[in-house]
C-alpha cells in the first residue's frame, strides 16, 4: 500500500461548481481560496439538475469532462453526506477513489447531529473529513471515529458590492429586513414563515418598515414549488412584504443584502449558514437562531441571537425524517417572540443597529483572515505524505479502501436488482442515499446548505 507522492501536488475538486445553489457557492469559494494560495486544481462539475447547473462558469478553464482526467493525488468532494454516498457507490468512480497513491477527502455540510448508519458504512471509506463548522466536526467525529476530521473556516471571496434599493423596488425611507432560502432545501428546516411571523408580531402596523424574502429557484421545470403558494398569499395580505423570485447572479444577491438594514434567519438547523456570513461581512446585523453551524462565527457580541428549544426533527424531506434519522434526532425551534423583540429594537434604535452591524463586519474580517490561510490544505498534504510515502497507518488505510470496495460492490448489486441500466441504478442509489421522488416528475434531492 506504500506509494510515492507526485511532485505535482494538487487537488481534484468535485461538486456543483457551476450550480445555482448554496453548495455551488461554497464550492466556488473553496476553489477560489485554493487558487489564491497557489494550489493547482482540476474540477469536475456535477449538474445538480432542476435547471440549476451552468449558472456560474468562471472556472470553466479548470473543469474536466471526466473523472478519469482528475490526476492530482488529493480528491476533495464538496457535497452533503447523502450525495457522497451516491458518488462513492457509482462504479464509474472506482479508478479515481481506489488509487494507491491518492487521498479521498470530503468537505461535508450537514445540518444534523445524527448520521444514519446506512450512510456511515460508506463514509467510513473516506480518508479524511473536512468540517466547515464546529457543529459538523462534532457530528462526524462521533459518527466516524476511525476517520480523521479536520476543521476549516469557510472562505468568502466577495467582490466589490454596492447597495441598490431602486433595482429591487425597495423604498429608500423604510427600514428593510431581509431573508433568503431555497425551497428545494426543506422549507421546514429553513423555516421562512417564522421570519414573517416575527416581522408581523414585532411591527404589526408600522408603514416605515419592510421585509424582502429572496427565494432561490422558486420555479423548477416551469412549476413553482408548493411552498410558494403560501408565501405569495402571505405577501398579498401584507403589502410591506416583498417576495423576490427573480434569479440573480451572486453579485446581485450580495447587492440585495447590502441594500438591507438587517438580515434574519430563523432556521431550525444549519451546517454553515452562508447567507448569514455574507450579510455579516457586509456589515448588517443578523437575527438568527442561536444553534448549529452558524455558531462557529456568531456570538452575542456580533449578532442578534434568538433563543430556541430543541425539538424532534420532523422535516418534509426524507433526509430530515424520523424514518431515516431515528427518534433521538433534534433541531431547534426558534422563539418567534424573541426574534420579534430584536426586530423591534433594531427599528427603534438605529444606533444599536449600526453597532451590531459594525461588530459583525469586524468579526467576519478576523474570521476570513484565518479562512484565507486554508490550513486544512497543509494538513491534507501532510496526511498524504504520512500515509503514502511513509506508510504510517497502513492498516487503517487498507481497511478504508476495503470499505470503499464493499460500498461499490453494494452499488453494483443494487443496480442489478433495480433491473440494470445506469438510469435505474442511479434511482436505486438515490433512494438509498436519502433522495425521494416528489410530486413533480423529477427527483427532489433534499440538499443541505442550498440558498
Amino acid at each position: 500500500m506504500i506509494g510515492s507522492i507526485s511532485p505535482d501536488f494538487g487537488i481534484n475538486v468535485i461538486g456543483h461548481v457551476s450550480g445555482n445553489l448554496g453548495l455551488g457557492v461554497l464550492a466556488r469559494h473553496v476553489v477560489s481560496a485554493l487558487m489564491t494560495r497557489g494550489c493547482p486544481v482540476r474540477l469536475f462539475d456535477i449538474d445538480p439538475k432542476q435547471g440549476r447547473g451552468g449558472h456560474d462558469r468562471r472556472f470553466a478553464a479548470y473543469t474536466v469532462g471526466s473523472v478519469h482526467e482528475l490526476t492530482y493525488p488529493v480528491t476533495l468532494l464538496i457535497f452533503p453526506p447523502n450525495s457522497i454516498v451516491g458518488f462513492v457507490k457509482n462504479p464509474q468512480h472506482r479508478e479515481l477513489l481506489l488509487r494507491c497513491n491518492g487521498l479521498n477527502a470530503a468537505l461535508m455540510n450537514w445540518e444534523q447531529m445524527v448520521v444514519p448508519s446506512e450512510w456511515t458504512r460508506t463514509l467510513e471509506g473516506m480518508d479524511v473529513i473536512v468540517a466547515p463548522s464546529a457543529f459538523t466536526r462534532e457530528t462526524f467525529e462521533k459518527a466516524l471515529p476511525n476517520v480523521p476530521v479536520l476543521s476549516t473556516r469557510v472562505p468568502l471571496q466577495l467582490p466589490e458590492i454596492e447597495a441598490d434599493r431602486a433595482r429591487f423596488g425597495l423604498q429608500p425611507d423604510r427600514v428593510w429586513f431581509g431573508a433568503s432560502f431555497e425551497p428545494q432545501s426543506d422549507p421546514t428546516r429553513k423555516n421562512p414563515f417564522a421570519v414573517l411571523d416575527a416581522f408581523q408580531q414585532a411591527l404589526p402596523s408600522r408603514q416605515d418598515v419592510g421585509l424582502v424574502v429572496k427565494v432561490n429557484n422558486a420555479i423548477v421545470d416551469g412549476r413553482p414549488h408548493p411552498v410558494m403558494e403560501d408565501l405569495r398569499a402571505r405577501s398579498r395580505r401584507d403589502a410591506r412584504i416583498v417576495l423576490l423570485e427573480e434569479s440573480l447572479a451572486y453579485e446581485g444577491v450580495l447587492s440585495l443584502y447590502a441594500s438591507l438594514d438587517a438580515y434574519a434567519s430563523l432556521h431550525r438547523s444549519e451546517g454553515i449558514g452562508l447567507g448569514l456570513m455574507e450579510a455579516m461581512s457586509l456589515g448588517k446585523p443578523v437575527i438568527a437562531t442561536g444553534w448549529s453551524g452558524n455558531m462557529s462565527f456568531m456570538d452575542h457580541s456580533n449578532s442578534c441571537l434568538v433563543a430556541y428549544n430543541l425539538v424532534p426533527v420532523r422535516g418534509r424531506a426524507h433526509v430530515y425524517s424520523e424514518e431515516l434519522l431515528g427518534p433521538r434526532a433534534v433541531w431547534a425551534d426558534p422563539d418567534v417572540s424573541n426574534a420579534a423583540e430584536w426586530m423591534r429594537l433594531l427599528v427603534e434604535r438605529p444606533d444599536v443597529r449600526a453597532a451590531i452591524g459594525r461588530n459583525a463586519r469586524e468579526s467576519m474580517e478576523r474570521y476570513q483572515e484565518e479562512a484565507r490561510r486554508g490550513r486544512f490544505v497543509d494538513e491534507l498534504r501532510s496526511i498524504l505524505e504520512t500515509e503514502v510515502s511513509w506508510g504510517i497507518g497502513e492498516r487503517r488505510r487498507k481497511a478504508r479502501r476495503e470499505r470503499l470496495e464493499h460500498s461499490m460492490a453494494e452499488g453494483e448489486v443494487e443496480g442489478a436488482q433495480s433491473g440494470g441500466g445506469w438510469t435505474r441504478r442511479a434511482r436505486s442509489l438515490a433512494r438509498k442515499a436519502g433522495f425521494r421522488r416528489g410530486k413533480f416528475p423529477y427527483w427532489t434531492p433534499p440538499r443541505a446548505g442550498t440558498r
